[in-house]
């Protein structure tokens, strides 16, 4: 790989970067799903990039892909990786395309309601921006440090779609390079243009986006409305977005509740009784308006509707942003993600609690209201394994739920690798036009290969035999009757060690990247609390790595920003120091690179600026590729 480096980085303008290092390339193989290690080591033995570029222009971007196809290299995009279906992952080797760094804020216009900005560009560099000028975004998803590009080409459902829709409705315009290497822009009228929303990376890479964003809002309101069963709050759903305008809506059923109390009081054992959440069913809404939020309150009075507007629906309003915590409560954590029609949900759960019972696992229940009669559904359940037998038919438990939502009318909301069997019912009538126009732009299926349009593995054609969409059909019916007979409860422990503990309750969610002063002054996601705890797990398991890789953990400023934001609640710094303390012992410290390292984020004087400090706003600048 040092040859394809080197004449990479000549056809290089501008300072793009090129990563080939194991550790880097190791750091590279994962995403925020976790897949159960028997399933891994079947399905995905390797899922190492060959190289890793960041483009730091179009151009270069360009040129990457030029010599890829050139070379008949495949291309894996990747933002902040956040995307659990395995979108990111590449399996087939190749170059990973990294836009994490590609955060250029390039134009804001207030008169339109318009901004533009880079495909790495965080949502809380988007809303600290908006916010000095008196706008906000319009919707945005739970993960607030996930790459705007990476929404784009998933789902774009979240916070804020009950009123505006999915994030895709409101993107105006792209700039995308084509798996020719063309650099194009597309508008919202173009035939073509959204043929690149939602389908992951498989027809070019995102560069740039345009899309609308709104005044900011003065108040936000948020009520919680209580009820006793689930399909009664699912039917009162659907009356309030019959009479109301909330600007978000969303369901949680009891379990949900549950763990939210559960960690409240792992975080504040101390908590007095009643202050907890009342674990019933609830509906959350959260208005804009006062007089729509006064509307309601009478609307609620008139239906005899138990609602409260106290702190507790301001501490479940902030608990949107941390959906990954429950990640705390036990090793194994899984789930799938349908958009089903509103009337369909209440037969949906009452159908996947059931099949959670036969697993022997507690799935726990949210669903995002959008504006189209439909609503994101999330069936979420965590777990302890009792061996390989039984982490294998809990991790199978998504495909039955899946199949189960696409039966009573829903689709799948990602597809990544492992929901590629189900293509064709997210797409529906869209599936031959968009496997057509791939077939027209990547004949060659440099992009993202091996998932989505095709399942297939380092390791054989033969392991996703079973994952066939004409097969899943016929086996999953069966599998609650097996899971139900070999299925245990389960007594998986976390480790004792310090670093291990952590790396096992880290979410994977990517917070702390964009925030971290040494992956901003450095761009290696090595320096960043995830790559660090990866890296230490690598380094307690005698993985191979060298001196200087093992000696890139000392690049840590210990400024607690990671801490600050990691979903997971993880005290870090002290993990941070048992790292340091623990590769000094095998490797020896490189003294000067380190000097060298805090004298470089000294003079960029990164600490000096909270946490959007890693955004470079160029707005009001002449667009690159014009």
């Amino acid at each position: 790989m040092k040859a394809q480096k080197a004449e990479l980085l000549r056809c290089f303008k501008s300072e793009s970067r090129v990563f080939d290092d194991p550790s880097s390339l190791q750091i590279y193989s994962f995403d925020q799903g976790e897949v159960p290690a028997t399933l891994r080591k079947i399905l995905l033995p390797d899922s190492r990039p060959d190289l890793a570029v960041q483009p730091a222009s179009v151009q270069d971007l360009s040129a990457t892909i030029r010599y890829g196809l050139e070379k008949v290299i495949p291309f894996v995009p990747r933002g902040a990786a956040t995307f659990g279906m395995g979108g990111a992952v590449p399996h087939r080797g190749g170059i990973l395309l990294d836009f994490s760094t590609s955060r250029e804020i390039y134009n804001f216009n207030p008169e339109h309601e318009t901004i533009r900005v880079g495909a790495g560009c965080r949502w809380s560099d988007v809303s600290n921006y908006l916010q000095k000028f008196g706008f906000d975004v319009c919707t945005y998803p739970t993960s607030w440090f996930s790459t705007v590009g990476g929404w784009a080409s998933t789902g774009g459902v979240g916070i804020g779609c009950t009123r505006y829709g999915s994030f895709h409705d409101l993107i105006q315009s792209l700039t995308v390079v084509l798996p020719s290497g063309e650099i194009r822009s597309f508008d919202s009228s173009d035939p073509e243009f959204r043929n690149f929303l939602g389908t992951e990376g498989q027809m070019g890479a995102i560069w740039d986006i345009t899309f609308r964003v709104r005044r900011k809002p003065s108040v936000q309101i948020p009520f919680l409305i209580l009820f006793d069963e689930s399909h009664s709050a699912l039917e009162c759903a659907q009356e309030l977005l019959a009479q109301h305008k909330p600007y978000h809506l969303k369901f949680l059923d009891a379990a949900r509740i549950h763990e939210i109390n559960h960690l409240l009081h792992e975080e504040h054992p101390n908590l007095k009784a009643g202050v907890e959440l009342p674990e019933k069913h609830l509906l959350l809404a959260c208005f804009e308006d006062q007089a729509e939020a006064l509307a309601f309150r009478g609307w609620a009075q008139k239906k005899a509707l138990f609602v409260l507007s106290d702190y507790k629906a301001h501490l479940l309003w902030r608990e949107r942003m941390f959906p990954l915590r429950v990640k705390r409560i036990a090793p194994g954590l899984l789930a799938s993600e349908l958009v089903l029609p509103v009337n369909r949900i209440a037969p949906y759960i009452k159908e996947s609690t059931r099949l959670g019972h036969r697993f022997h696992v507690e799935l726990a229940n949210e669903c995002y209201f959008l504006n189209d009669a439909t609503a994101l559904t999330l069936p979420v359940y965590t777990f302890h394994s009792a061996g390989s037998v039984d982490e294998s038919l809990k991790s199978s438990l998504a495909y039955v739920l899946t199949q189960t939502g696409i039966r009573l009318g829903g689709k799948p909301y990602g597809i990544g690798i492992w929901n590629s069997p189900f293509l064709k019912a997210k797409f529906n009538s869209r599936y031959s036009a968009l496997r057509n126009y791939k077939n027209s732009t990547d004949p060659q299926h440099l992009f993202n290969p091996g998932k989505f349009f095709e399942m297939k593995f380092r390791s054989g054609n033969y392991a996703a035999l079973p994952l066939k969409s004409w097969l899943i059909p016929l086996w999953t019916p069966f599998l609650p009757v097996i899971a139900n007979i070999l299925c245990r409860g389960g007594s998986q422990t976390r480790p004792d060690d310090l670093v291990l503990h952590n790396e096992d309750l880290c979410s994977k969610c990517g917070s702390c990247i964009p925030v971290c002063p040494a992956y901003i002054d450095t761009h290696d996601e090595r320096t960043t609390a995830r790559g660090k705890l990866r890296l230490g797990k690598l380094i307690q398991e005698r993985g191979s790595i060298t001196r200087e890789e093992a000696n890139t953990l000392f690049l840590c400023m210990h400024c607690g920003a990671c801490t600050d934001v990691c979903q997971s609640r993880l005290d870090l710094v002290p993990v941070w120091d048992e790292l340091e303390r623990r590769v000094e012992q095998q490797f020896g410290k490189d003294v000067p690179r380190v000097e060298a390292f805090v004298k470089s984020v000294e003079q960029k004087k990164i600490m000096e600026v909270p946490y959007a400090r890693g955004a470079q706003v160029l707005a009001g600048g002449k667009p690159e590729h014009s």
